[in-house]
């Protein structure tokens, strides 16, 4: 009977044995069934990832677009201001050297008539001492 004992000892050992494995087979399955859930949602994040990576780099893009557009508008205001300036100089540069050219014939003129005016007062001058000397002949005689 030992060895029936024996015998029936191992039976159940090996039931425990398979029982033991099934449970560690059907865990194991569980375990494979949430990994296999973790990699589906791992490439569901990766896509994601590449999709959000894509939309940034085309914000980023755009906005470099947009920094690019506005640098070009504020080259262009001061290159239009800085001809503005550059032309106001130049005119009134000019003018100012019109206004220069005027007042020196103005001042030319001033000293012609100067000029004229000590002749005019020396013809003056003479034409009267000629008639005082006229007058005098005229009375010693």
């Amino acid at each position: 009977m030992t060895l029936q004992a024996d015998y029936t000892t191992l039976l159940a050992g090996l039931a425990a044995f398979k029982a033991d494995t099934d449970a560690i087979k059907a865990e194991t399955a569980a375990v494979n069934v949430k990994n296999d859930a973790i990699k589906e949602e791992i490439v569901a994040m990766k896509a994601t990832f590449k999709a959000d990576r894509r939309a940034i780099q085309a914000k980023t893009a755009a906005m470099n677009a947009k920094t690019d557009a506005i640098k070009g508008q504020i080259a262009a205001i001061e290159l239009a201001i800085k001809a503005e300036t550059d032309a106001t100089k130049a005119t009134f540069k000019a003018d100012r050297r019109a206004i220069q050219a005027k007042t020196a014939a103005m001042n030319a003129k001033n000293d012609a008539m100067k000029g004229e005016i000590v002749a005019m007062k020396a013809k003056i001058a003479n034409v009267k001492s000629r008639v005082d000397s006229n007058r005098a002949a005229d009375e010693g005689h």
